[in-house]
């Protein structure tokens, strides 16, 4: 993802019905149904994968153009030159964005480097406003209109003299969007573009913490990027849940941030804190900028085979640790598995519904488990689980086998589509073939088909007796799978 997602469809719907203005009614549908709409008219042949590609580029373009010339606008507010700050950008050409013309700026003596980071960072909250207002005005009204974005920007604006409506148009977005309290220190860090700066919580305080941007929901749970005020160089995601959260909520808080404090490794996600302020329970945790593997498989459908083994195998070192400190995840799933760089960087995520072992009395006097017989997202239940009998470290093999055989087919190997099929499936069906679900891998290995079918063995007896046993198996299987 480039952009927030509300500003991303909202500019690629924009692009799409400025370049083919044949295709304006499916530009509204693509903005209204989150951009499917997009591949729809790849399926029927109206857009090309080049297209879709080329309208992202020029979405993602536009933006950063927005926040140079409003940078720019900041800067000459802050008593910089404008013309010198302009030829700046121009040396830059088409590599100009706000943030190396900070640089720039910086290295000809116009700004010191914690003026520039503060106007890139303002240029960044009001062009994501800006964008955030135009796109639910567009939502309300059910189509984007032709007044609803900037002029098209050429990649290097600086090559000429910035246009004078772009000018206008930044002004107007630094009066109508700025207020005196983003004045505040601006983080030491760079804020990757997915992440969305235009909420109403961006500048407050959480506890020691500042917020910096939305970066997700789960359940009753917000995701913020933030960063303590006497540590704005590192970059910290601070999960909240409302003042009114469920006991079950907060029951899940607690414990994740006991197991967090249980063990670290460098494929789990390192929880650093844990607090509750107002009546607000908060988890504050390391920042990792990737994709769940979930988002991952619905861009490209599967991994190569080796990619997959790699997400897998250092999965399994995450919870290897875990196991090792006693504690069971419960809820393996491809949404709790962080990947980035192709899976040279993996982190498994979200202990709030582990089984969290060893604590003798204190087990049912701190977390209590509500509810149905059992615990998890029932399509990654293992059959014990979904069955509701007793687990051990072997139950989470299983969920590894659901993600692995996902990451390799793009196919989920039962025939179900709701939740009390799911849990039918895992206790009493048996898993289609990989073969059937992915022919492409019909002559993979034996070995690769030998891992996944021991990994959903329906006995856990039957499957890898450790986390650290699979990844000796995997090891293995990669090995034949690079002569694949």
């Amino acid at each position: 993802m480039t952009m927030p997602p509300a500003q991303e469809e909202f500019l690629r719907a924009w692009v799409l019905s400025r370049r083919r203005p044949d295709l304006a009614a499916a530009a509204h549908e693509a903005f209204s149904r989150s951009g499917s709409a997009l591949q729809a008219l790849v399926a029927e042949g109206a857009l090309s994968q080049a297209d879709v590609r080329a309208i992202d580029e020029q979405a993602a373009r536009l933006r950063r153009s927005r926040q140079l010339v409003v940078f720019v606008e900041l800067a000459s507010r802050a008593g910089v030159d404008r013309d010198r700050l302009t030829a700046v950008g121009r040396a830059l050409g088409g590599a100009a964005d706000a943030d190396n013309l900070g640089v720039a700026a910086v290295g000809a003596g116009l700004l010191d480097l914690a003026a520039a980071q503060q106007l890139a960072y303002q240029a960044r909250l009001a062009v994501d406003r800006s964008l955030a207002a135009q796109a639910a005005q567009a939502a309300r009204r059910g189509r984007v209109a032709p007044s609803d974005a900037a002029p098209t920007v050429p990649s290097g604006v600086f090559r000429l003299e910035v246009p004078a409506e772009l000018r206008d148009e930044a002004r107007s977005i630094v009066d109508d969007e700025l207020s005196p309290a983003d004045a505040r220190v601006a983080p030491r860090f760079a804020i990757p573009a997915w992440v969305d700066t235009s909420g109403p919580l961006v500048g407050a305080a959480i506890g020691p913490y500042i917020v910096v941007g939305h970066v997700g929901q789960g359940g009753n749970a917000a995701v913020h990027l933030v960063y303590r005020e006497a540590e704005p160089m590192r970059p910290l995601a601070l999960k909240a849940v409302p003042v009114d959260a469920s006991p079950t909520a907060v029951g899940r808080f607690k414990r994740e941030s006991l197991a967090g404090a249980l063990f670290q490794h460098e494929n789990v996600i390192e929880v650093v804190d844990a607090g509750c302020v107002a009546g607000k329970h908060f988890i504050a945790m390391e920042f990792f900028d990737g994709r769940d593997l979930g988002k991952l498989l619905e861009e490209e459908q599967q991994l190569a085979p080796a990619e997959a083994l790699t997400v897998v195998d250092k999965l399994l070192a995450g919870l290897s640790a875990a196991h090792d400190a006693g504690v069971i995840h419960r809820d393996v799933k491809p949404e709790n598995v962080l990947v980035s760089g192709g899976g040279a960087r993996v982190k498994l995520l979200d202990f709030g519904v582990s089984l969290v072992q060893r604590l003798g009395a204190l087990q049912d006097r701190v977390f209590t488990t509500t509810g149905t017989g059992f615990v998890g997202t029932p399509r990654y239940l293992s059959p014990e689980q979904a069955a509701g009998h007793p687990l051990d470290p072997r139950s989470d093999l299983y969920a590894v086998g659901l993600v692995l055989y996902e990451a390799l087919s793009g196919e989920y190997p039962y025939d179900a589509d709701a939740p009390l099929a799911y849990v039918s499936a895992h206790v009493d069906a048996a898993p289609r073939p990989l073969a059937v679900a992915a022919p492409w891998l019909r002559h993979a290995p034996a070995e690769l088909h030998a891992l996944v079918g021991a990994l959903l063995a329906k006995d856990p007896d039957e499957r890898p007796s450790s986390a650290a046993a699979a990844r000796e198996v995997v090891a293995a299987v990669k090995e034949r799978v690079a002569r694949f």
